[in-house]
């Protein structure tokens, strides 16, 4: 009687092992579109071709303000923007000055389609932290985005608002409650135009992010 128990229950867990197989089996069978929908591959969503006014190559006069954090200072800034990743992203290389020192920036611009909202990861070499602005355009085509972060043990926001007069110029206004909480105060300022003005029709055409299909 003992052998036949134990027989019956070794069947039971066989089949029950069979089973548990099977429907692991079925499961790595199935379609790699249900399996994994989130992670094929799509084109650029169209919210990105608002920033094609950026690729290409920018000299600017920068202005920043005097603070508790430093003096006012006037200095020249470059940047240059191409798009990366299958036209995912925008990305950017910028070359200022900072406490008459030359300083390095990036910025990654992309664009979150369940937010509906553009976003920038900005680091550069002053600070190891990273920076992540979200916003989108206003009524009058200004791109403003904003963060809000700690700093020395304080919450503390910014706002940055871009504007393109022309298809050849930007102006970037900075403002940030970090030297006054609560308060906002202008802490950088630039005006910029593109290295080789003229470059309307190029930027259409090649600026755009590239469509696969």
């Amino acid at each position: 009687m003992t052998r036949k128990i134990l027989a019956l229950a070794t069947v039971a867990m066989l089949a029950g092992a069979v089973a548990a197989w099977a429907d692991t089996s079925q499961e790595a069978t199935k379609p790699a579109s249900d399996q994994a929908q989130t992670m094929q591959p799509t084109t650029p969503p169209a919210e990105l071709s608002k920033l094609a006014a950026w690729v290409g190559t920018w000299n600017a006069e920068q202005h920043v303000f005097a603070t508790p954090m430093g003096p006012e200072t006037r200095s020249k800034s470059k940047a240059t923007f191409r798009w990366v990743m299958n036209g995912m992203h925008l990305e950017g290389t910028h070359d200022f000055v900072y406490n008459d020192k030359p300083m390095e920036g990036r910025s990654v611009w992309s664009f979150n389609p369940d937010t509906k909202e553009y976003q920038c990861v900005w680091m550069d070499g002053m600070s190891p932290m990273v920076m992540v602005y979200s916003g989108n355009f206003d009524a009058n085509g200004n791109l403003v985005v904003k963060a809000t972060y700690t700093y020395q043990g304080k919450p503390c926001n910014d706002a940055i608002t871009y504007s393109f007069p022309t298809p050849d110029s930007y102006s970037m206004k900075y403002e940030s409650d970090m030297a006054s909480a609560g308060n906002m105060q202008p802490m950088l300022e630039e005006n910029g135009t593109r290295a080789k003005a003229g470059a309307k029709e190029a930027m259409e055409k090649k600026g755009t992010p590239k469509k696969k299909g």
